[in-house]
């Protein structure tokens, strides 16, 4: 038999008294009965006068019922401006799961509304509902279907902003509810087991509800879902609830749950010793030097596009990992809380995908003009998913000549051209990030390395993209060297794994200030004949594919996204 997870004692509820136990009691046997959550056990403490009632009557009973017991409870509301913090404390005691289950019951009745008149609209019971529970997910979807349905004065943007909300408050309920209920807990009072409630109230209500659900779930299941059966359910749901979304910048995305968006201006973050503690920089500069052993082992010169994905809530194993999780990351965060002034919940960043690029001065002719996606999702899924902070930390080659990076206030559901451009001028140990999805690139060098080392006569940048959701869960083959890739294992054919994993002093670093890009306007120029009229050249312009940079375009800006997938109509 396989070795049980301990029981996790807990201390006694000071909240409630016996009294006070009962009416729960009482609640959650109703609750369980409106959703027919009920075992062999639980249906001989229905009382025997309530089989005498019709079934939509029981029903709808059971719910009512529920709220005016826990009406009886001082249950707190939570504080528009109360901070939202979703972990496995959330269902830690019944104080902390009862506005839960009175958020859940106003849901309930909120259904029910949509379609039965009640003495008050389905609007003020979803506003109920979220007064106790603001992260429920399946309030804030089902709040955005009836308001798309009734057209009760929100414009399009307002719901999908609660679209969006629902689909990233789904996530971070599901990751909470599957740690606590991973783990047994013991009873409290010796009658509520809380690892049941989470998965009737949770697992199986405010993650598995959607429009269809007229009142009254169906059975409970016993079988735990594996894995694989939870991700599919998660991509139904975020499919479920952004499937209506349109307007704004979401229209082109089929499941805006993949993607998590905030405008901001790219931002440079520097200081006078650089962003790295000095022992940081220095290790990647040597681990990425234009000699080092990682070019030839990853075979950089001869593949396509590769890169390495982690999570950043877990232990790092290298010194790249320790720069990004102790220092680029909370400047990223910095740049989400400073930016994001939506009253939605915290944006939270799971995942770190990086990469490196190394360029001779004298022989770089930039980078080509692209979205960062995220490959695997597009190639087979044909969806586009982006980061939600694109970012580059300037290593060496900084300096006059060495090849600004571009940011254009373009999407790639953009239907205009960009009409401005931002330019981030490299500089050693500096740090810039933008939003995840603008078109960006880096032009040519023009010679004029910073300093007469060897090593700073490349440009060498570290790339990050910051994911608000684990992109490797959906790949089926994880490929090494490839997009999203694992690291490699520690072997002598992968000797700069082996030298990445030498420990590091962990040191804090300076305070970093921010500064804004240079801006340029227009971004693009149409080329015009020697008399002033935009016409065809007289000899037309012919870049060689090989040097095509998309600098030089037709079909703007439609162009840029038909790349994406593999038509080169620019």
């Amino acid at each position: 038999m396989a070795k049980q997870p301990p029981t996790k004692r807990r201390k006694k509820s000071l909240l409630l008294n016996a009294e006070q136990y009962d009416l729960v009691a009482a609640a959650w046997r109703h609750y369980k009965s409106y959703v027919g959550a009920f075992d062999d056990h639980d249906d001989e403490e229905i009382e025997e006068d309530d089989e005498e009632l019709e079934e939509e009557d029981i029903d709808f009973d059971e719910i009512l019922e529920v709220v005016d017991l826990l009406s009886q409870l001082d249950i707190p509301k939570k504080e528009k401006k109360q901070k939202n913090v979703l972990n496995e404390d959330t269902f830690a005691s019944i104080q902390s799961i009862l506005p839960i289950m009175l958020s859940m019951s106003y849901l309930h009745i909120a259904n029910y509304s949509m379609s039965e008149a009640l003495e008050q609209p389905p609007e003020h019971y979803f506003e109920q509902s979220l007064m106790y529970w603001p992260e429920n997910p399946a309030a804030n979807s089902l709040l955005a279907d009836y308001l798309k349905q009734t057209n009760l004065g929100s414009d399009m943007s307002t719901i999908c902003d609660i679209y969006v909300k629902a689909a990233t408050y789904a996530g971070l309920v599901k990751d909470a509810a599957i740690k606590f209920t991973d783990v047994p807990h013991e009873k409290e009072e010796d009658r509520f087991d809380l690892n049941e409630m989470v998965d009737i109230l949770v697992m199986g209500g405010a993650l598995d509800m959607t429009e269809d659900d007229d009142g009254g779930g169906g059975e409970q299941g016993d079988e735990e879902e594996d894995d694989n059966d939870r991700e599919e359910d998660e991509q139904e749901f975020h499919s479920c609830s952004n499937m209506a979304v349109g307007g704004k910048d979401y229209d082109d995305k089929k499941k805006s749950a993949l993607n998590t968006t905030v405008a901001f201006e790219p931002r440079m973050y520097y200081s006078k010793e650089g962003v790295l503690p000095q022992e940081y920089y220095h290790r990647l500069c040597t681990l990425f030097a234009p000699d080092a052993s990682y070019w030839d082992e990853s075979d950089y010169n001869n593949r396509g596009y590769y890169s390495y994905y982690f999570d950043v809530t877990k232990n790092t194993r290298n010194v790249v990992e320790d720069a990004i999780v102790n220092h680029l990351l909370p400047m990223a965060e910095r740049t989400l809380e400073e930016e994001h002034n939506e009253p939605a919940p915290k944006i939270v960043i799971c995942g770190a995908e990086w990469w490196v690029h190394t360029r001779p001065h004298s022989a770089n002719l930039g980078h080509p003009l692209h979205f960062d996606t995220d490959e695997w999702l597009l190639n087979n899924k044909h969806e586009i998913s982006h980061p939600v902070v694109s970012s580059v930390l300037y290593l060496t080659g900084g300096g006059a000549g060495a090849g600004s990076t571009i940011v254009f206030d373009q999407t790639p559901n953009a239907k205009e051209n960009a009409t401005q451009v931002w330019l981030s001028e490299p500089k050693n140990n500096h740090f810039m990030n933008f939003p995840g999805n603008l078109l960006h690139g880096v032009l040519p060098c023009v010679g004029g390395p910073s300093s007469n080392s060897d090593t700073d006569k490349n440009r060498l940048t570290l790339m990050v993209g910051f994911w608000t959701r684990d992109v490797t869960k959906g790949m089926k083959n994880r490929k090494l060297y490839g997009p999203c890739g694992p690291l490699p294992p520690a072997t002598d054919e992968h000797s700069w794994v082996l030298e990445a994993q030498r420990d590091v002093k962990q040191v804090s670093c300076c305070t970093v200030e921010a500064t804004t890009l240079k801006v340029a306007s227009p971004a693009w120029e149409t080329i015009h004949d020697p008399h002033g009229r935009e016409a065809e050249l007289a000899v037309p312009l012919d870049v060689p594919t090989s040097l095509d940079h998309q600098y030089f375009v037709t079909n703007a800006p439609q162009c840029f996204t038909e790349r994406l997938f593999g038509k080169d109509n620019c």
